[in-house]
C-alpha cells in the first residue's frame, strides 16, 4: 500500500476534478451502484472523537478514519488527523493511503461550491469565518471553481487568520481581514463558517440574500447558526439528508422543519425559484459519498502519472 502524506494528497485533489467526480458518485448512487454506512465513532476521555465512514462502488472501496479533538487549536495542534484507506473493490488488495484532513477540506470544499452554483451563481464576494485547514480550501476553491475575487476573513486567532489573508492574496484575490462580522454583512454574498466551534458564531438579523454555507459543526450537540438564522431562512439544503438529520446540530438545536429542508443533489437537477430576498443556508456535515469521490480522483491520477 502507498502511503501518501498532505501535500501529494492535494496536488491528487484539483477541485475541478474533485467537483466533476461528486457530480458523477451522486448519479452513480442515484443508480444504486454504490454502498455506504452512516458514520459511526466515540468519543474518548480525552476529548477527542474517533469517527469512521466507508463508502465502495464497483472498482474501490474507502474507509477513512477521522480523529477530532477542538482544545488542540488552543495549545498550536491540529485539530483533525487521521487518514483514508483505499481499497480494490474486487481482490480487496490495498491500493493506497490519503491524507485525511487534506481529503476532507477539499472534498467539503468542492461540494460546498456546487452548493454556491446551485444557489447563489452570481456570487462575488465571500466572507470566511474560521482560519484553519477546511477555511483555507474554501478560499481555494471558491476563486478557483466560483470566481469569487473579494474575501473578507473572521477568526479569533490573528495570527492565523493573517496568514490565511496572506495565501488568499498570492491566489490573486483581494482579502481584508475583518474585525466585526457585522460590519462586511452588508457588503458579501456568501458567508462560510468552517470553525470547530459548539456554540453558534453566527446570529443576528443582518443577513440578507447571503448564502450560508455551514460546514463546521458535524454533531448534533454543535452549531454554527443560531435558531434564529436557521429558522428565518428562505430555504434550506443540505449534502445528504439522512446524515443531516442525525447529526446536523445547526438544523436539529433550531428544530428545523425537515420538509421543507431540501438535498442538493436535488436541486442541481431541479434549481429553486429565484431569490426571493433573505438569505439561504447550505449545511454540508459530510459523507463517505464524497471520499470515494475524492479517492477516485486520486487513484485516476496516481494511475496517469506512472
Amino acid at each position: 500500500m502507498i502511503d501518501i502524506g498532505a501535500r501529494r494528497t492535494e496536488q491528487l485533489l484539483p477541485y475541478g476534478a474533485l467537483v466533476d467526480e461528486i457530480l458523477h458518485v451522486i448519479q452513480r448512487n442515484r443508480e444504486g451502484a454504490v454502498q455506504w454506512i452512516q458514520r459511526n465513532g466515540v468519543t474518548l476521555a480525552s476529548g477527542t472523537s474517533v469517527w469512521s465512514m466507508i463508502a465502495a462502488d464497483e472498482e474501490i472501496a474507502v474507509n477513512k478514519t477521522v480523529t477530532i479533538n477542538p482544545a488542540n487549536a488552543a495549545l498550536g495542534r491540529a485539530t483533525v488527523g487521521g487518514q483514508v484507506a483505499v481499497f480494490d473493490t474486487t481482490c480487496g488488495a490495498s491500493l493506497m493511503v490519503l491524507d485525511g484532513p487534506t481529503l476532507t477540506a477539499r472534498r467539503t470544499a468542492a461540494v460546498s461550491s456546487l452548493a454556491v452554483r446551485a444557489l447563489r451563481g452570481d456570487a462575488g464576494s465571500a466572507l470566511v469565518v474560521g482560519s484553519g485547514v477546511s477555511a483555507r480550501a474554501h478560499v481555494e476553491c471558491l476563486a478557483a471553481q466560483n470566481g469569487i475575487r473579494m474575501f473578507y476573513l473572521y477568526g479569533r486567532n490573528s495570527g492565523t487568520v493573517n496568514r490565511l489573508a496572506q495565501f488568499a492574496r498570492g491566489l490573486g484575490v483581494e482579502c481584508l481581514v475583518a474585525s466585526d462580522m457585522a460590519e462586511v454583512a452588508g457588503k458579501v454574498d456568501v458567508v462560510v463558517t468552517a470553525t470547530s466551534s459548539a456554540a453558534p458564531v453566527l446570529s443576528g438579523t443582518a443577513w440578507d440574500r447571503q448564502l450560508i454555507v455551514a460546514v463546521g459543526a458535524y454533531q448534533a450537540a454543535m452549531a454554527e447558526l443560531s435558531a434564529n438564522i436557521v429558522q428565518s431562512a428562505e430555504a434550506i439544503v443540505v449534502d445528504h439528508l439522512e446524515a443531516a438529520q442525525r447529526e446536523a446540530g445547526d438544523l436539529i438545536q433550531a428544530e428545523v422543519d425537515w420538509s421543507r429542508v431540501r438535498v442538493l443533489e436535488d436541486v442541481l437537477a431541479d434549481p429553486l425559484p429565484d431569490h426571493g430576498g433573505r438569505h439561504r443556508i447550505f449545511k454540508s456535515v459530510g459523507h463517505s459519498l464524497w471520499d470515494l469521490a475524492a479517492a477516485r480522483v486520486a487513484r485516476r491520477r496516481m494511475g496517469s502519472a506512472t
